[in-house]
């Protein structure tokens, strides 16, 4: 299955990575993943 996705890279060094309008994953500058509360891990 093929999926188009979107890599977005901040100046503050962080990236996120989203599928149409849905934010997949968002991580910091050293590479850590920002998780938000109350969001589960699938």
């Amino acid at each position: 299955m093929k999926a188009k996705v979107t890599v977005r890279r901040y100046k503050d060094g962080g990236l996120s990575v989203s599928h149409g309008p849905r934010k997949l994953a968002s991580y910091r500058a050293d590479g850590k993943e920002i998780v938000k509360k109350g969001m589960a891990v699938a």
